[in-house]
């Protein structure tokens, strides 16, 4: 699964800021009012440099406190697109104060719009998503409660842009088909909906719907002169990303020069804008082979990434420097770029680490170093992992259902909202009996469409657990004749410890292709596992234990495939590798009520459920998807837990996990 997000995804993030306007009815001033927060708002978005003045004229001519702090949100979100983004704290802070529990529109409509802005400063400036979520789900309920719901597509474009950063790709299509909904409810004009295209065409093109999101930028490029400068460079800026992704680079090349002649003529060439664009065509230039000009415009624009300290644009000239001295076969080049990047990867977006990972693939095959490559790739692939769970959701959720249901609820808030007093009762009780009617012949169709798509979601889910297993797999032949020529050549403890990792693997290859084993079999190749891994610890205080109740034959009881062997691995590589002292593994087996309960318990530091969401756990995803695909078609269900082993005083004596499988369960074939 290609990773399809743009490359310097960030331009995204400052449209928060210019897309809310909120426009206020029932002012001081009426239309003259209005006319003057409207420019206010126009000169905000254009970044012109009187802005500000403008603010704060509005501000000493405000005749109560409501417009005067409508006047100073305002000059929040100017201070927010300017080198001095501290500026705006006190300003939403103030604002948020003075519309703390509204009571009437206005005041819901000042809250919202404060709090699109400061969700917009978490993301762009703090890095915190989730937070930003938050405050924009605030910021749509309090206009869905106010006059000015037809700013309520802007809140749902910034939500959708929000979810598409956080990867969870099937909540940023559903709040980007809502925008398009709001805005059809509320007859807005057609130009205005030109960023939820592009936010969709992003969307389907993550999804590998490029035929999709080519349609929407299509579709977008016939709004591209009712668009403003701003926005036709950033919709310049991702139709090429568009093509970029899919390694048409002339195209690519295309859509960029396009975008630098727009700046040109807007006499827009020394600003963010053009240097992204040229940015952009060192890449393409580097992946065209002219390695001459992707030089020359590294040389140009780094400067000003420096100037400005963005982190990823940084980041991305390093990734283009290293590209070049790889082309060139400049070894010596590409080390020194890579030692003198201390970028914090961890901030940076996978998109452009894997522009960079490429690069850096490269390079370790030129020195011949094959495992740094391999394990970078085996990386890489961990992470698409992700992306391609996001694509199948998505594939398997009714898209169109879904719609569906969000259009009845929508319709019928702007129904109730907007009613006229002189509706009878007679004509209410006939729209909700027409509504329920809908809503009960949509509720047969889902359950008619969920049980013949049942069996077919499962198959996708088995075959998804199964390619899981095999995309780590490595040639067999190639990984014994390597071994027994090791085993031949070695003493004889590195011999042992080489057969007993032989013996391992072919246990393994065995066992992939099975989705239940019995637990014996299951026992004994954990045993072989821990034998080999016993091997890699820095000492050999380690104690492994293995307790199975009198009553169970491990000969019948039958189990799902590697999950012992998973959460054993886990230990070893959360628990116990690199940890000093006595250490202890338990394998426990016991049954109760007809259930069979298989526990895995360590004496390490314990499970961090905060690190556990910053990171993808491949190995417990694994287990999972394994029992929802079980207990898809099982009335009775496996039931799996993680939890930390707590002692008296408080502190974590381990971390114990287990397994409770009932009597009965039948598994896919």
């Amino acid at each position: 699964m290609r990773s399809q997000r743009n490359k310097l995804y960030y331009i995204l993030l400052l449209i928060p800021f210019i897309l809310l306007t909120i426009s206020c009815g029932d002012k001081e001033s009426g239309n003259e009012y209005e006319s003057k927060l409207a420019n206010l708002d126009d000169s905000i978005g254009s970044k012109s440099p009187v802005a500000r003045s403008m603010a704060y004229d509005l501000m000493r001519e405000a005749k109560d406190s409501t417009s005067y702090y409508e006047a100073a949100i305002r000059l929040a979100k100017y201070y927010i697109l300017s080198p001095t983004q501290d500026s705006a704290n006190i300003w939403i802070k103030r604002t948020e104060q003075f519309a703390a529990n509204p009571n009437n529109s206005r005041k819901r409509a000042m809250l919202a719009y404060a709090y699109n802005i400061e969700a917009g400063r978490m993301h762009f400036f703090h890095k915190d998503t989730d937070k930003s979520i938050d405050l924009y789900h605030q910021a749509y309920d309090l206009l869905m409660q106010s006059d000015e719901k037809d700013q309520a597509p802007n809140i749902c474009a910034n939500l959708g842009d929000a979810y598409n950063f956080k990867n969870q790709l099937p909540d940023a299509a559903g709040w980007y088909r809502r925008a398009l909904f709001i805005s059809d409810s509320l007859k807005l004009p057609e130009k205005d909906n030109v960023t939820l295209y592009m936010g969709l065409a992003m969307i389907y093109q993550q999804l590998g719907d490029d035929k999709r999101a080519l349609q929407l930028y299509q579709q977008t490029d016939k709004s591209f002169n009712d668009m403003p400068v701003s926005m036709q460079a950033y919709f310049l800026n991702n139709y090429g990303c568009y093509y970029y992704y899919l390694k048409d680079y002339k195209n690519s090349l295309k859509q960029y020069r396009r975008m630098y002649n727009h700046l040109v003529k807007n006499k827009m060439t020394d600003n963010f804008d053009m240097y992204l664009c040229e940015l952009n065509l060192a890449d393409i230039y580097l992946n065209l082979g002219d390695l001459n000009k992707a030089e020359d415009y590294i040389y140009k624009v780094e400067p000003f990434w420096k100037k400005t300290g963005d982190a990823t644009a940084q980041y991305y000239c390093q990734s283009i420097r290293l590209g070049i001295a790889t082309k060139r076969g400049d070894t010596n080049a590409a080390s020194n770029i890579i030692n003198q990047d201390k970028t914090d990867e961890k901030t940076i977006l996978f998109s452009m680490r894997q522009i960079r990972n490429k690069y850096l693939r490269q390079y370790y095959e030129q020195r011949g170093d094959w495992h740094a490559a391999y394990e970078n790739l085996k990386s890489d692939n961990a992470e698409n992992d992700s992306l391609e769970h996001n694509r199948m959701n998505m594939r398997a959720t009714d898209i169109v259902t879904q719609y569906t249901q969000d259009t009845l609820q929508l319709h019928n808030s702007l129904r109730i909202e907007h009613k006229e007093a002189e509706i009878t009762t007679a004509r209410l009780w006939l729209v909700v009996a027409i509504a329920s009617a809908v809503v009960l012949l949509m509720a047969v169709i889902v359950l008619i469409l969920r049980s013949r798509r049942r069996k077919l979601r499962l198959q996708m889910q088995v075959m998804q657990l199964r390619l899981e297993s095999a995309r780590n797999r490595i040639s067999p032949h190639f990984v014994f004749n390597v071994l027994n020529n090791r085993i031949v050549e070695a003493d004889n403890k590195e011999a042992d410890e080489l057969f007993d990792l032989s013996k391992l693997i072919r246990a393994n290859l065995d066992m992939a292709g099975n989705m239940t084993v019995s637990l014996a079999d299951e026992l004994d190749f954990v045993d072989k596992y821990v034998r080999v891994e016993k091997s890699l610890l820095a000492d050999d205080d380690f104690t492994y234990k293995v307790d199975i109740d009198d009553g169970i034959d491990p000969k019948k009881a039958m189990g799902p495939s590697m999950f012992i062997q998973i959460l054993v691995e886990n230990a070893f590589v959360h628990a116990f590798m690199g940890r000093k002292g006595h250490k202890v593994l338990t394998i426990s087996v016991h049954r109760h009520d007809k259930i069979t309960h298989v526990s895995v318990l360590d004496n390490g530091p314990g499970f961090d459920m905060r690190s556990a969401r910053n990171r993808r756990r491949t190995g417990l995803n694994v287990i999972r998807q394994t029992i929802a695909v079980i207990n898809e078609q099982n009335s009775k269900h496996i039931q799996f837990s993680l939890h930390n082993k707590v002692n008296d005083d408080g502190t974590v004596a381990g971390c114990e996990a287990t397994i409770d499988i009932p009597d009965g369960i039948k598994y896919p074939s």
